[in-house]
């Protein structure tokens, strides 16, 4: 069953604390309330990827697409989500960033979702599913199936009005301080071993999935490497001024500038900080 799965009840027993869980829940519920959404793009050395993502940038309506976009996400992401019986989506993490996305990070604030269609899960779908050996380990009884890996995707999957709530709960829950999303892991009390067996942060970072595209220039921070910047000046440099007709990418770069102005390897950490500073955390 999911990790949140009759939590009010099990919070108090052991290995439970009920009393230190009452007393980290409203830090956890104004967090949650309050976390960024963080996506992650391509880089310039995937050249299609990357393509696709100058498009976006300089054309209207300039928006991340959903997966249904073959250019800009992956056939495992399709595949995944057929699997799971999502639609096409643009996908987040709750405050945190995985460089294996690309090079280029961008962050958006609570309202995003806001009239929005998606869904939530508290891990990543995608490393839970994929074939022919998932990333992400979990005891299933009787055998560890992808039916019985779908069904428990299905049975964790969150509305996006409830999201922000369960993570909150699973926060007081599961870390004895908030900062420990990000510097640690979560303590092994789910039913399915899902926070025992596994130490990579994808096994308990909320993935949200949003089923419209996502505007660029509602980004309120963003960090890249230094490829990302290097190659996004360059376009700066050749960007048509003509009178009266937009910039997009000047606007890009000058709305709301890079946390690292000439880039950094550490973009994914930036953006995560960055996140945490907004928090207070």
């Amino acid at each position: 069953m999911p990790v949140f799965t009759n939590l009010d009840e099990r919070i108090e027993r052991p290995p439970f604390d009920g009393d230190a869980y009452r007393s980290r829940l409203p830090a956890a519920q104004t967090a949650a309330a309050l976390i960024h959404l963080v996506h992650v793009t391509a880089a310039p050395h995937d050249p299609t990827k990357w393509s696709a993502f100058v498009s976006i940038l300089t054309n209207p309506p300039h928006e991340i697409p959903t997966s249904v976009d073959a250019a800009y996400c992956s056939d495992p992401t399709r595949t995944a989500e057929d699997l799971l019986g999502y639609a096409r989506s643009v996908y987040f993490y709750a405050g945190r960033a995985h460089p294996s996305f690309g090079n280029f990070a961008l962050a958006f604030d609570s309202n995003c979702q806001q009239g929005r269609t998606g869904s939530a899960t508290p891990f990543d779908t995608g490393g839970f599913v994929c074939q022919p050996t998932p990333h992400i380990k979990v005891r299933l009884l009787p055998n560890d199936d992808l039916s019985q890996r779908v069904a428990y995707c299905n049975s964790s999957n969150l509305t996006l009005a409830e999201w922000r709530d369960v993570f909150a709960r699973i926060l007081a829950a599961y870390f004895d301080e908030l900062s420990e999303y990000w510097t640690g892991s979560p303590a092994p009390h789910d039913p399915e071993g899902l926070y025992e067996l596994n130490d990579a942060w994808r096994c308990w970072a909320f993935e949200v999935r949003l089923y419209e595209p996502q505007p660029i220039h509602d980004r309120v921070a963003w960090c890249a490497d230094e490829s990302v910047m290097h190659e996004l000046f360059r376009l700066h440099r050749t960007e048509p001024i003509t009178p009266g007709a937009s910039r997009p990418v000047n606007k890009f770069l000058n709305d709301v500038p890079a946390l690292e102005p000439t880039g950094t390897p550490f973009f994914c950490k930036a953006a995560e900080n960055w996140v945490r500073e907004q928090l207070g955390i």
